[in-house]
């Protein structure tokens, strides 16, 4: 057994591994052991060590002691921080230690909690029986052979040898882009996404309380299981069940959410559409899942749920409803809150991946807080500005993790029918929307919980009416037009330049000429 001298030792020159070598630094922010595998001396380090891979650099001192002072460690932290990279990197270890030092690094994890795990066995036997102390023992190993085992073994393979693999997967894509297609159909947020919310990537959508983060979130999954025709997993930490599922019913029927409240309101017609609406939903290959989670749990738990059924499950997309109500894994006393976020959204992340839980992975989809005072500035200056990463509310360790951010922020003047969203994060694709902005308007229907791009909803809607009144008379035509136009065409420049298209145009030529405004 490798007592804790022999660990810290072991750390040490593994963490000189990860500070001189920039490929060994990859390979252990991507597959590990976790941070909370490490003892919690060396863990402020590990934490610098992945900032600055995130920022294509290796850590350095000066890096090291900038990173600690921003992330507000005390002077006597910073100076035991200092003097422990120092003595971290005096020795020079091999290269080819890295395999057998991350292995015992494990090893030790695994052996460290067994024992701990069997004597709090023994502590609860004599209080709540053998029974319960054993089935929670039981939980805690599988639990931790889990943890442990999630690593992915190192493999090292020629780029020439994966080439015809990855010319595979662009043809499938080309022969059945309906099947590898995720999106959202919420056209501002498909823009930006590209390919849409593929496996292994984690979306966060931020807000303040009440910035309609869980109806987007519930759009998302509804959207992507309804039109892309995938199979989508929604956890709803945040509100019961039946409260959802109210949300789900009021926008897929268009009946307002009071009602089912206020049941006396509903007419006969809509009685019977409640009743029968799902009957459509029997025959669909693809699913829609509701996981009823009693209390608030850790990631581990939700992954474990998904394995045990991953064969009625087999998701292609995960919504946690949200970061902020799921629990940490364990917490030492000295360790601070945005560690505990930080380890949280790896594990979401990380459970999403390509042969994780299965062959296919999933995209997961969650949410966060943003700040009070990024909230300000934004609400004091909200034609111009914009949010960063260092906006959200708990920890920095969000902008590493996630690849899309959206932050949401309704607008002021009509804070129930529009929605502004932001462009925080885009690790792959756009950078900005069509318009060329990090900002975007939906349109918002609270009653039914629907959230929906303007123009999408504008060309579905509004060109549809337009060219079922072509064949009437002309002038009284363009007039109604001018009268249905959405805020963008209320400048005077813009409705003269539609009555003349209105007016001069017919048949498809009309349409034509409308559609390029």
């Amino acid at each position: 057994m490798i007592n804790n001298k022999e660990k810290i030792n072991i750390e040490r020159e593994f963490i000189n591994l990860l500070l001189s070598n920039k490929d060994f630094a990859g390979q252990w922010v991507e597959f590990g052991p976790k941070i909370d595998f490490f003892d919690d001396i060396h863990q402020p380090i590990l934490h610098a060590i992945q900032y600055a891979f995130n920022n294509d650099v290796l850590l350095t001192k000066k890096t090291l002691l900038d990173y600690l002072k921003r992330n507000q460690f005390k002077r006597v932290d910073i100076q035991t921080n200092e003097q422990l990279f120092d003595r971290i990197t005096t020795p020079i270890v091999a290269v080819d230690e890295y395999p057998n030092l991350r292995n015992k690094i494990i090893e030790a994890h695994i052996e460290h909690n067994t024992v701990s795990y069997i004597t709090q066995y023994d502590e609860n036997e004599g209080k709540i029986g053998s029974v319960a102390s054993a089935t929670k023992l039981r939980d805690q190993l599988d639990s931790l052979i889990e943890v442990s085992t999630l690593e992915k073994p190192l493999v090292y393979e020629p780029i020439d040898q994966y080439a015809p693999e990855f010319v595979e997967e662009l043809l499938a894509r080309l022969n059945n882009k309906e099947e590898t297609s995720v999106k959202c159909h919420i056209k501002d947020i498909d823009d930006v996404t590209g390919q849409g919310f593929f496996p292994g990537t984690l979306t966060l959508v931020c807000g303040d309380v009440g910035s309609f983060k869980s109806t987007l979130m519930l759009n998302l999954g509804l959207n992507i299981w309804k039109y892309s025709k995938k199979n989508v997993l929604f956890v709803p930490l945040e509100m019961p069940r039946d409260k959802l599922y109210q949300k789900l019913l009021s926008r897929e029927t268009g009946i307002s959410f009071d009602k089912f409240d206020n049941t006396e309101l509903l007419s006969q017609d809509e009685w019977a559409k409640v009743k029968t609406f799902h009957k459509q939903w029997e025959e669909l290959d693809y699913k829609f899942y509701l996981m009823d989670v009693p209390e608030r749990v850790p990631v581990s738990m939700i992954r474990r749920a998904i394995e045990k059924n991953i064969k009625i499950f087999k998701p292609d997309v995960v919504i946690v409803d949200y970061i902020a109500n799921l629990v940490a894994e364990k917490k030492s006393r000295a360790e601070r809150d945005d560690i505990v976020i930080g380890n949280i959204i790896k594990d979401l992340r990380f459970m999403g991946r390509k042969n994780s839980l299965h062959s296919g992975g999933f995209a997961v989809i969650s949410a966060a807080q943003i700040g009070r005072e990024a909230l300000k500035r934004v609400r004091k200056n909200s034609n111009k500005a914009s949010f960063f990463s260092e906006d959200l509310r708990g920890s920095h360790e969000y902008s590493m993790d996630a690849d899309w951010i959206f932050a949401l922020m309704p607008d002021v003047q009509q804070p129930d029918k529009k929605l502004y969203v932001f462009i925080v994060k885009s690790r792959y694709g756009r950078k900005t929307f069509l318009n060329g902005s990090t900002k975007a308007l939906l349109e918002v229907e609270p009653e039914i919980s629907l959230i929906k791009s303007v123009e999408d909803e504008f060309f579905k809607v509004h060109k549809k009416d337009i060219l079922a009144k072509i064949d009437d008379n002309i002038l009284d035509f363009s007039k109604d037009i001018l009268d249905e136009q959405p805020d963008e065409f209320d400048d005077v420049a813009a409705a003269k330049e539609l009555e003349v298209v209105a007016t001069e145009s017919i048949g498809d030529n009309f349409d034509r000429e409308f559609l390029n405004l």
